[in-house]
């Protein structure tokens, strides 16, 4: 390797490295706190992504009931997503459910909340309301 290379590639590092560090080589008080805030999102992501995932996995099943659960009935359909909730751990009852039924229409929704502690510091409730109304001719 040639000196020109060697000294521009030292003189990249050496930038690099007082972008992150003082000139006693500890880390700035500004990056710290930007890294716990990234890390924090982070861990924050992870826990209430599978939540979310859960709410489109039942909405999912709600159109696929609603679309073939026209001769069902409302009984047969409440406990099917009762069902499919309890294996999600998601806790519904018969009043969490609501059926709708008219010739032509068949609207299925749900909901349920869930509070969520960040840090033990602030609980916010998350809402999830998934639904599907399927149109017969």
């Amino acid at each position: 390797m040639t000196i020109a290379k060697t000294r521009k590639r030292d003189n990249i590092r050496s930038a690099m490295k007082a972008q992150l560090t003082s000139s006693s080589g500890k880390i700035r008080i500004g990056t710290l706190i930007i890294l716990i805030v990234i890390g924090m999102s982070v861990y924050t992501g992870f826990q209430l992504v599978p939540y979310w995932i859960s709410a489109s996995e039942m909405d999912d099943f709600l159109v696929e009931e609603a679309r073939t659960g026209q001769m069902a009935t409302d009984d047969t359909l409440r406990q099917a997503v009762i069902h499919k909730a309890s294996e999600m751990g998601i806790e519904l009852s018969d009043r969490d459910i609501e059926i709708n039924r008219s010739p032509k229409e068949l609207s299925i929704s749900t909901g349920w909340q869930l509070d969520y502690n960040f840090f033990g510091v602030y609980t916010h409730t998350f809402f999830f309301t998934p639904h599907a109304t399927t149109y017969y001719q």
